[in-house]
């Protein structure tokens, strides 16, 4: 049972975090904001906390996400996929689109991209996550 969590801003990681070993373990993988080098901690988490998370884990995220997202009015993108179980779906308004790659296999997120206009109205990516 683990949980890996990445975030890329312009295709540059920005942060991950890694919750392993049934959720006793905590890994966090930030960018340095002085630096811009990555950084990082480890730790094992008190028990009560590390049974919570196990709890917490064994509730399919990558399912609440799905759920979350069956809200939204998504239409297929035409953009071509280099693997064809992958399906890309887009949702937009008038200040934020989303695309969401799916594993047409299982149904669930495999990545899911956020864009915001910026004031000239262009879009621009405001963050990606790949969901593991």
């Amino acid at each position: 049972m683990s949980e890996i969590t990445e975030e890329y801003v312009g295709g540059v990681l920005q942060n991950k975090i890694i919750v392993s070993e049934e959720g006793r373990r905590v890994t966090s993988i930030g960018r340095d904001h002085v630096t811009g080098t990555l950084v990082g901690n480890t730790w094992t988490l008190p028990e009560n906390l590390a049974s919570e998370n196990k709890r917490i884990l064994n509730i399919s995220l990558m399912e609440e996400q799905k759920k979350e997202m069956k809200n939204q009015n998504w239409v297929k993108s035409l953009r071509p996929q280099s693997d064809a179980s992958l399906q890309e779906v887009v949702a937009e308004n008038n200040l934020k689109k989303e695309t969401v790659t799916i594993d047409t296999k299982t149904g669930l997120p495999v990545k899911r991209e956020v864009f915001v206009k910026d004031k000239e109205g262009n879009w621009k990516e405001d963050g990606l996550s790949t969901l593991n």
